[in-house]
């Protein structure tokens, strides 16, 4: 018998060896449910029933609750949903509250929060409100002690491509904080001193700007077709009998990198560099299996059996009953998976039939003999090529040039439903990519596109500094996603019915008409009343002026590696490209999982202080009124 644990029942319960996960999960959802129908469940298995009873609040629900009445009361969050959904995120960070003194009470709460007493530090976690007062600057000062940074984070591909092209064509560079990091998007992260990129267009939040296109090859079809032809001479099919379709010549022009994905070809470059392939490696005889139901009577041989013709077979049905005996002889009741006159049901039957037939399919695999097993020979070529990167690299790169005599850009006309093409290089890529910075990389992404289109172009570094206190972590920017979402929900909710096609939007149509309207064309709504373009005008200001990871500059032009100060890499990046940094004047420090940050703290010390800035304005004081502490020390 195999013991299990189960929540709620202080002893672990036996069950048989031979039965499986998923019928022990179904035995106990039975059992369960049938003693909470008699009302004889244990109550540590009980659920959770709707009382009406008077409780008393945690404090962090009652700060909540008071947050939320403050919000609204005060006209901070112009609707009262919204005001709800920051008090409950209060709520559920409750361990973020710094002491609150004698505020115990909602409402007393409440009053301590508009009288600026001792909340500015959750509110600062937060990073979700504006604020003004003695709370906010005593929660603005931990933030502003907090650098900030410049970094493009970048894979070794991209690298590799820059150094191609001789350039980034028009990168997006980060403005982050030091104290939460900045890892996205790569896992190379090339930094700036705080001197650099200073008269390029930044922004206030990820404006979502153009992305470097992507190039495709021209790809020579009969020089595809020869390389197709060299591999499946080299590698059986049994470890990959499908390579051939990814040397298609159309498949390499729109992917070429399907070259270093396709097991075919990585066993190629194994077999070409001394490794052994053979199928014969990864080729054993299954694991015998452990039989059980056959000693009840079950037949695991011989001819299949239907459920239906299962459930009707005498032996089967004695079989089952010999089954359910075990659980009588445990005194494990066993009731339910029997019909009144003590023969087991429908239920029961079903259940057995499920175990026999997976250890028929267990026996007549074990009678097969030894088995191939794919997943394995992939797992292990793949943890194969990675121990020969530089090599793997060096081969990938010689069959490209064999195969590609060039690449292109292409730029969709949606006028003319045509396609231009040009050559890729990086002027082609910039002049590509200049021009619409907001939301220039073609996709929608709901209160997301809203934003960059309302972020505030940032022109100086004192305006950078001012706003640092909207830069916040991962965690805080969770929160304010989902009130902002929220937001767009409640927007949607007042303006569906001025729709101007007709029948409710979709949401995303919606979230589409709301950034048209952030560009100035409000065609997708009609008669619109004063107040409701006031809600809309509140929602822009609110989300222009909300917290965000970091700030982003786009430079209209291309940008050499060497105008980086250094560079983080992590442990392992190959030698080459560490040296291909370094030629071009870099410092580089490589850090180990989760030490990005530390690496850029070392970067920042080796340049004497030149890539940490701090911010000079008043953290999370979006709408702040007190004009004589602008500048927080």
């Amino acid at each position: 018998m195999q013991p299990v644990n189960v929540l709620g029942v202080s002893n672990p319960m036996q069950f048989p060896d031979d039965m499986g996960i998923d019928d022990i999960r179904e035995f106990l959802r039975r059992r369960f449910t049938k003693q909470m129908i008699e009302g004889t469940q244990s109550r540590d298995l009980d659920p959770l029933q709707g009382q009406a009873r008077a409780t008393e609040q945690s404090l962090a629900e009652k700060a909540g609750q008071g947050i939320s009445n403050a919000l609204y009361d005060s006209g901070v969050i112009s609707d009262r949903y919204g005001a709800q959904r920051i008090g409950k995120n209060v709520t559920s960070i409750g361990e973020f509250l710094p002491v609150i003194g004698d505020a115990t009470a909602g409402d007393e709460f409440g009053r301590a929060l508009k009288q600026g007493d001792g909340v500015g530090m959750a509110l600062g976690a937060l990073g979700a409100i504006p604020l003004a007062g003695d709370a906010a600057k005593k929660g603005a000062k931990k933030a502003i002690n907090s650098p900030l940074f410049k970094v493009h984070n970048i894979t070794e591909g991209g690298l590799a491509k820059a150094d191609e092209f001789g350039g980034i064509p028009s990168p997006s560079i980060a403005i982050a904080g030091g104290d939460t990091g900045f890892d996205s998007f790569g896992e190379i992260s090339l930094v700036g001193d705080k001197s650099a990129f200073t008269k390029d267009p930044t922004f206030a939040s990820d404006v979502y700007s153009p992305r470097t296109p992507r190039a495709k090859d021209k790809i020579d079809s009969k020089a595809a077709r020869a390389e197709a032809e060299r591999i499946s001479g080299i590698v059986d099919p049994q470890i990959d009998s499908g390579f051939s379709s990814q040397f298609d010549s159309d498949r390499l022009a729109e992917d070429i990198s399907r070259l270093e994905s396709s097991t075919g070809n990585k066993a190629a470059f194994l077999s070409g560099i001394g490794e052994d392939i053979s199928p014969s490696n990864y080729t054993s005889l299954p694991e015998k299996p452990k039989l059980t139901m056959d000693g009840y009577g079950f037949a695991l041989r011989g001819k299949r059996l239907s459920p239906r013709e299962f459930r009707d077979d005498a032996k089967h049905i004695k079989a089952t009953s010999k089954w359910l005996n075990q659980f009588d002889e445990k005194g494990v009741d066993v009731s339910f998976w029997r019909n009144t006159d003590g023969t087991p049901n429908d239920d029961a039957l079903e259940t057995t039939y499920k175990s026999m037939r997976k250890e028929r399919q267990a026996l007549e695999e074990y009678a097969e003999g030894p088995k191939f097993d794919r997943s394995k020979a992939r797992s292990d070529i793949d943890k194969r090529v990675a121990e020969n990167s530089e090599s793997f690299n060096a081969y990938i790169k010689n069959q490209k040039s064999k195969l590609s005599t060039g690449q292109v850009f292409e730029k969709w006309n949606p006028n003319t439903g045509t396609s231009k093409k040009f050559d890729a290089n990086l002027a082609n890529a910039v002049k590509l990519m200049k021009g619409t910075i907001r939301g220039g990389e073609g996709f929608s992404y709901g209160v997301g596109s809203i934003r960059a289109q309302v972020a505030p172009q940032l022109k100086s570094m004192k305006q950078i500094q001012d706003r640092r206190g909207q830069i916040v972590g991962e965690d805080e920017m969770t929160m304010v996603k989902e009130g902002f979402n929220s937001r767009l929900d409640n927007l949607y909710d007042s303006l569906k019915e001025n729709w101007a096609y007709g029948s409710d939007p979709s949401y995303s149509d919606f979230a589409d008409g709301i950034e048209s309207y952030a560009k100035g064309d409000t065609a997708d709504f009609k008669g619109l009343s004063s107040e409701q373009k006031a809600e809309v005008s509140g929602f822009f200001t609110e989300l222009a002026n909300a917290p965000t990871n970091y700030f982003e500059v786009k430079p209209q032009r291309a940008v050499d590696i060497s105008e980086f100060y250094g560079a983080a890499v992590p442990e392992g990046t190959a030698k080459s490209v560490i040296d291909g940094l370094e030629s071009q004047g870099l410092n580089v420090v490589k850090y180990k999982p989760d030490q990005r940050k530390k690496a850029i703290e070392t970067l920042n010390k080796k340049s004497g202080g030149a890539i940490f800035f701090s911010g000079g304005g008043a953290a999370i004081l979006y709408n702040q009124n007190d004009k004589e502490d602008d500048n927080l020390n």
